[in-house]
Parts: C-alpha cells; sequence; structure tokens
C-alpha cells in the first residue's frame, strides 16, 4: 500500500464526515447530474434516487474501513468536514496547533473560495432515502 512509503513518524490529517448520509447524497447527486461543484451547471435530471444512495453510502462505508487499516497505528488528526465548513480558519489552527507550530494561532488562513452543493434538493433526497428506509421524513416541515 502507499501508505508504506510514509516516513513512520509522519502526522497524517484525515477528513472525514460525521454525515454519510449527506456525503452519499451529494456524490449520487453529482453523479447523475454531472454537476461536482456548486459554479456548474447540471448536465442531467435531478431525481432523487435512494438506491444510489445506498450504494454511495455502501462506498463511503468500504472506503472508510478501508482507511482505518491503511492508517492503523499511524499519527492521525482526524478533522470534521462539517468543523471545515462551520469554521475553516479554526479547523487549520486546530491542526497546526495539534502539530505543534508555533504560533498557530496567528497563521492567516485564505478565505474559502468553494460553496457547499446543499440546498433544497439535498433535503428532498434524504426524504426519499428515509422513506425507503421506513423511516419519517421532513415533508411535513417544509413549505
Amino acid at each position: 500500500a502507499w501508505t508504506e512509503l510514509l516516513d513512520p513518524g509522519a502526522a497524517v490529517v484525515r477528513l472525514v464526515r460525521e454525515d454519510r448520509v449527506a456525503q452519499a447524497i451529494s456524490w449520487a447527486r453529482a453523479r447523475q447530474t454531472g454537476r461536482w461543484a456548486a459554479h456548474q451547471q447540471a448536465r442531467g435530471p435531478d431525481r432523487p434516487d435512494p438506491r444510489a444512495v445506498d450504494r454511495r453510502l455502501a462506498a463511503i462505508e468500504a472506503d472508510e474501513a478501508w482507511w482505518d487499516t491503511a492508517l492503523a497505528g499511524r499519527s492521525v488528526w482526524t478533522l470534521q468536514y462539517e468543523d471545515v465548513i462551520a469554521d475553516p480558519a479554526a479547523a487549520v489552527r486546530a491542526v497546526l496547533t495539534a502539530w505543534g507550530v508555533a504560533d498557530a494561532d496567528a497563521v492567516r488562513v485564505p478565505p474559502v473560495w468553494t460553496t457547499p452543493q446543499g440546498d433544497g434538493r439535498t433535503a428532498i433526497w434524504r426524504d426519499a432515502w428515509r422513506a425507503s428506509h421506513g423511516e419519517g421524513t421532513d415533508l411535513h416541515r417544509r413549505r
């Protein structure tokens, strides 16, 4: 594995998403529409597909298990995607502080130039996925 090429003492930052269903929805929507970034135009339909979400969720779980094995025994700083989105500068500074970087709080972190793609359609996809699993939806709360 490529991880064998890493210096044994190398620290690794692992970005994970707490809300894996949202990650699976995002991935399934991008595959369906061809829209991988918020600034892109969709080239295909945007129809909720719970089975596609299940496939992406299974792939995410498999990938996470692979990373767990590949990084076992290494120094890994896990960073939550949701924390990075909420406050990118604080997330970067937390990693730098954990690594012992002097004056980590003084490091200038440039503004984020991307925009999360989550929107009202994401909620509709989540409701369709939840309904396909026999769970309640939030449709009654939407206007």
